[in-house]
């Protein structure tokens, strides 16, 4: 009898190892709407770096048996116990939720470092770098009490000093009361999206257009990364909104497309993805044809993906690049085209953690 438990329990492992062996391994995942580690490839290199290990560990942590099932268990029982922050993410105040960062990365500095490169490598192209801060570091007031979250506006104003970043940091402080952010999810909303591009434009010495004068269309029941993260209870869903304005083709990876939004995604669980039909390593709107056409190149994150269609109104090419699928030079692609701007955007949180951001200097 007093083996029975422990012979329980290791009956309970192997019949997880079994399940974990024989179950497909999943790419993406529709609960938490992110994409799921990879199996890793092994070289000596990264096993010596301990890169190997690591990969390794987030492809178990990911691929592993019921996964889905445990990650709604473990929220449940935090929320249970009164908790302030679940599976990494903060429950702040009115259905707010924040990714916590406490600290600042290694890779923060790395990254800094790369754009300095790529500013002195394009030093004569028409270049604007911009850090966009996140929700927690616009909607402080929010945060857990007492939680010692990183101060992002100020490491961004001491960028801007140090490498000339564009900062809209106190045009989205100025009007926050506007909803910039999604509560759920790590993106901003079209509202803080637009007066990114508003603030960009102007810095271009070009008239921005009038967001009254984009055709907003909104849809229901959005829940983000940071809900599917962090799972609270009885938690609203919000309303997605999008403009998608008229262009003769868009080309994302293999396929071409009539439009920048996704209408299929719209009803899915990934509604943010809607945007320029997801994340691509390159794509190319054509606007409009012309003799002469005015090029942007986008370098980005997803953060991009609702502010590129307001480009529309401005320029007759886009060019889009997500370091994170993009596998080309960027060095061929910039001097082989007549870019009139070429800008950069992502998120600090993302900028923060991007071993991509290194692809800047080929």
């Amino acid at each position: 009898m007093k083996n029975i438990p422990s012979k329980l329990f290791l009956l309970v492992l192997a019949a997880l190892f079994i399940a974990d062996s024989v179950k497909p391994v999943r790419a993406f995942s529709d609960f938490e709407k992110r994409a799921l580690a990879q199996f890793p490839r092994f070289d000596l290199s990264s096993l010596i770096d301990n890169d190997y290990t690591k990969d390794l560990e987030s492809y178990i942590n990911d691929q592993f048996f019921g996964r889905d099932f445990w990650v709604s268990l473990k929220s449940s029982i935090e929320t249970g116990l009164g908790k302030s922050e679940n599976n990494g993410i903060l429950l702040g105040s009115d259905h707010y939720l924040f990714e916590k960062k406490f600290t600042l990365s290694q890779q923060a500095i790395l990254n800094i470092g790369y754009l300095k490169e790529f500013k002195e490598l394009y030093a004569d192209f028409p270049l604007t770098l911009l850090l966009t801060p996140n929700s927690d570091a616009v909607y402080s007031e929010k945060l857990p009490v007492g939680t010692p979250q990183f101060d992002q506006i100020s490491q961004i104003k001491q960028w801007e000093d140090e490498l000339g970043l564009f900062n809209v940091s106190d045009k989205l402080l100025t009007h926050k009361e506007s909803s910039l952010y999604y509560l759920s999810d790590h993106h901003w909303t079209l509202d803080g999206a637009y007066l990114a591009y508003q603030a960009v434009m102007e810095s271009w010495g070009l008239i921005p257009m009038d967001l009254d004068s984009f055709d907003v269309k909104k849809v229901e029941g959005f829940l983000g990364t940071y809900h599917n993260k962090a799972r609270p209870k009885d938690y609203p869903s919000e309303t997605l909104d999008y403009v998608d304005p008229p262009i003769l083709s868009y080309l994302a990876g293999d396929e071409i497309h009539d439009s920048l939004i996704d209408k299929e995604a719209l009803g899915s669980s990934d509604k943010y993805g809607a945007f320029l039909h997801g994340n691509h390593g390159y794509a190319q709107i054509i606007v409009r044809e012309t003799l002469i056409p005015n090029r942007i190149l986008v370098i980005k994150d997803s953060y991009a993906n609702s502010l590129i269609p307001f480009l529309t109104s401005h320029f007759d090419v886009i060019d889009v690049v997500d370091l994170r699928h993009f596998n080309g030079s960027l060095k061929t692609l910039i001097t082989g085209s007549d870019y009139k701007q070429i800008l950069f955007l992502q998120n600090f949180n993302q900028f923060s953690l991007d071993v991509n951001v290194a692809k800047l200097r080929y």
